[in-house]
Parts: structure tokens; C-alpha cells; sequence
């Protein structure tokens, strides 16, 4: 019995009936107390105000036919007049007293019997002669017939709430069922062309016995699910020539070697955490970058580091520009980079360069190598936060109508390219992505 107890209240859960009778009692108890409350409200108001008003008439009618009498003190004409009020429904008692509140005249049940009894009232009048008082009549209604009222109410509405909430349970369950059949309906096209070995055994065994429960079509999704992922998921073989692949290209590539210019000097200026914390803002700047225009990071010697851009054959033109856009935003967002309080930052040069295409390995390292090395150079050949461009990128872009490259002779006469001109719409978009990077740095914590 305790281990069972369990999994009904799991199953009570899981309830589809349970779920939507709570949910259309929840939606029918808010109105309906809201109503019920003005009914009550509304109604105890009209039963006591007609309470009031009709003892109030009764007893003034007394008053006034029975004045002359009660002046003259004529017990008998006063008795007449009490005879014929008491044979009004309702009023069991009836009373005249003078100005010195003795009884002049009386009739129906005295305050003796009175005593105890439920839903009775009194309404007293004073009688008067101009501005001096006379006496005054008291009346006593009996009013359980109008005050039954309430009691009736409370159990229309009682009676209401009982019936309401039995048909909103039928309902529930009428459309649960739908809904469950449905479900099964939906499910049995994909349980047809599901293999039998992906599926739980005991998810087998209740489609052998025919009794499918909507709420184990979940595991049969989360088993399709799984089997999805595990078809779709390469193997480690697939990954590792795919990381070769990138790392490693047989095609030509561009790529950004960013220079560190004064790391050593920081090293020597500041305390090892500050060169930490403008560490970890370079890295985060430069891997959201590298996110942004697809480049993956190469690892490398020295205060350097290589961003690699690699894509299919006769894309050269194409792939420049991205290395170049890369290396323009990153740029910018480095020279944000730096240390509040001290004001120093990290300073950078940028090297856009190229890869050629080569299928040997030993060939491919070799050229690889001396790449890095024209890299290096073109780092020397421009001052912090600015891009040198080779040759070969230069011939790429050649092409394009958003840039305008200089050409300058570096040492030895070799020729290499600085940024001279860019569109104004490509700028302004660079400028805004540098925008909303830093926005988004600056909103975390």
C-alpha cells in the first residue's frame, strides 16, 4: 500500500481529467464567488430593508388609530384596534403604553411566550399630540417566512456550485478522453515506422497487450529523440579529420595574426591581476568576434595569436573580406580594453596575410611556417590598433568597391597595404556591431 501510494499521486498528476477539472473550477469559482458574494450581499439588503419599512408602516398605522383612544384612555376602543392589527399575517404582538410606560392595552402573546423565540422583531412608535408625547404602540412581526429567504439562498447557491462542479468533472473527463484518443490516434502512424529495438521493454509489452497509455507517448518520443541524435551525431573519426580539415587546410585560407605589442612591458608595470583582467576582456572580445564571423582560433608561439578563415575553393575574394571585416572590428573593440583605474591597455597590431594551398603535410608546414614569419614582419611594419595587409590579400580585395587599400614599403623594400578608405555603409554597420557587443559586455555582471 505505501510503495503504491506513489505512483498514484504521480499518476494524479499526470491526470489529464484531474488537469482540466482544476483548471474549469478554478475559472467557475472566481465568477461565481464574485456573483454569489453580490447576491448575498444584494439580498440580505432587500430582506432587512423590507423587514424595516414593513414593521415601520404597521406600527405607524397603529400609532395613528390609535392616538385618539390612548389620549382619552379608552382601554376598550384601544383593545378593538389591537384586535383587528393582530389579524394582519405576521405580527404576534401588540402593545399600547401611556407617557409613564404603562400598559393601557395589549394583544397576541405577552414577552413572556416572546421569549426565545427566533426571527422576531419589534417596532416601536411614540405617540404624540402636536409636540408633547402620549404614550407609544409596539409592534412585534414574526418574520421567519421573508428571513427563510437567506437560508433558500444559501442552498441555491450551494446546490448550484455542487451541480456545476459535477458537470465541469464530467466534461473534464469527456474531453480528456478525446484528447487521450487523439493522442493514441497521432502516436500510432509514428509507432508503425518505429524500429521495435529503440523503444523500452516495458513500452513494448503494454503495444503487446494493446493497452497504450497516452501518457507513455512521451517515452516513445524521447526514444525517437534519442535515436535521432545518435544517427545525426558523427563519430569521432568524422570530428577529428573535420578538426584536421580546419586546422589544416589543402585549400587556401586567410588568416589574422594579432600582436601583443607591450605584454612584456605590462608584465614589469602592473600586478599580475590586473594583466589577468585585461587578459580575460581581450578573450572574451576576441572568441565573441571569432563567433561572429566564423573563425576558429590556432594556436601559436610567442605574444601572438592566429585566427584562421577557412572555406571552399574560388571563395578568395569572399574570405578576404570577412578576415579583413574580423580585423577591422576587432580593431575597435580592443581599444576598449583596458584597465579603469590605471588607464593602461593592451596594444595590438593586426596582420591579414594568407595561406596557400598545398597537399603535403611536410610541404604544408613548411610554407605554414614561413607565412607566420611575413605575418610577424607585417606586425612590425604598423604602430598599435593598426591592420598591415599583404599582398596576396590585397589582390583579393582588389575587387572591391567597399575598400580602398594604400600601398607602403616596409623594411627591406617589401611592399605590404594599410587600410586608406572604407564605405560609408560598411563602416557604419562594423561600427554598430562593435556598438552592440559592447552594450551586451557592459550588461553583464
Amino acid at each position: 500500500m505505501t510503495a503504491a501510494l506513489p505512483q498514484l499521486v504521480n499518476r494524479a498528476r499526470r491526470s489529464l481529467t484531474l488537469s482540466l477539472s482544476a483548471k474549469f473550477t478554478a475559472i467557475f469559482l472566481l465568477g461565481a464567488c464574485a456573483i454569489g458574494l453580490f447576491v448575498f450581499i444584494r439580498t440580505a439588503q432587500l430582506v432587512d430593508n423590507t423587514i424595516s419599512n414593513y414593521g415601520n408602516t404597521v406600527s405607524t398605522q397603529l400609532a395613528q388609530a390609535a392616538l385618539d383612544s390612548a389620549i382619552r384612555r379608552d382601554m376598550i376602543a384601544l383593545q378593538a384596534h389591537l384586535a383587528r392589527m393582530m389579524k394582519t399575517r405576521g405580527i404576534v404582538s401588540a402593545a399600547v403604553y401611556d407617557v409613564q410606560n404603562e400598559l393601557l392595552a395589549q394583544s397576541g402573546s405577552t414577552p413572556t411566550e416572546l421569549h426565545g423565540r427566533e426571527h422576531l422583531h419589534t417596532f416601536p412608535t411614540v405617540l404624540t399630540l402636536g409636540d408633547n408625547i402620549v404614550g407609544r404602540v409596539v409592534v412585534t412581526i414574526d418574520t421567519s417566512d421573508i428571513e427563510h429567504l437567506r437560508e433558500e439562498m444559501y442552498w441555491v447557491i450551494g446546490s448550484s456550485f455542487a451541480v456545476t462542479f459535477l458537470l465541469i468533472c464530467l466534461l473534464s473527463h469527456r474531453i480528456a478522453r478525446q484528447l487521450n484518443q487523439q493522442q493514441i490516434d497521432l502516436v500510432q502512424p509514428l509507432l508503425n515506422i518505429t524500429p521495435t529495438n529503440i523503444l523500452p521493454e516495458k513500452f513494448i509489452q503494454e503495444i503487446q497487450a494493446g493497452n497504450l497509455q497516452p501518457e507513455n507517448t512521451q517515452s516513445l518520443v524521447d526514444a525517437v529523440n534519442t535515436h535521432i541524435e545518435q544517427l545525426g551525431r558523427p563519430s569521432p573519426a568524422v570530428l577529428l579529420n573535420a578538426a584536421i580539415a580546419i586546422t589544416n587546410p589543402t585549400h587556401g585560407c586567410a588568416y589574422l595574426l594579432l600582436e601583443c605589442r607591450n605584454f612584456d612591458l605590462l608584465q614589469r608595470q602592473i600586478s599580475r591581476e590586473r594583466l589577468r583582467s585585461l587578459l580575460n576582456q581581450f578573450q572574451e572580445k576576441m572568441e565573441n568576434t571569432c563567433r561572429l564571423y566564423g573563425g576558429q582560433r590556432i594556436s601559436t608561439q610567442g605574444p601572438f595569436v592566429k585566427i584562421l578563415f577557412s572555406s571552399s575553393e574560388n571563395q578568395e575574394s569572399t574570405l578576404a573580406k570577412q578576415a579583413f571585416c574580423c580585423a577591422y572590428l576587432l580593431s575597435n573593440l580592443l581599444m576598449a580594453c583596458k584597465d579603469e583605474s590605471l588607464g593602461v591597455r593592451l596594444s595590438w597590431s593586426i596582420a591579414l596575410d594568407w595561406h596557400k594551398p598545398c597537399g603535403n603535410d611536410l610541404l604544408r608546414n613548411i610554407q605554414l611556417g614561413q607565412d607566420e614569419q611575413r605575418a610577424r614582419w607585417l606586425c612590425q611594419q604598423v604602430g598599435g590598433d593598426q591592420i598591415a595587409v599583404s599582398e596576396i590579400i590585397a589582390v583579393f580585395l582588389d575587387g572591391q568597391t567597399q575598400l580602398r587599400l594604400a600601398e607602403n614599403s616596409g623594411s627591406g623594400g617589401q611592399r605590404f597595404y594599410r587600410l586608406a578608405g572604407i564605405a560609408e555603409d560598411l563602416a557604419t554597420l562594423l561600427e554598430r556591431q562593435a556598438m552592440q557587443l559592447n552594450e551586451l559586455w557592459s550588461r553583464q555582471p
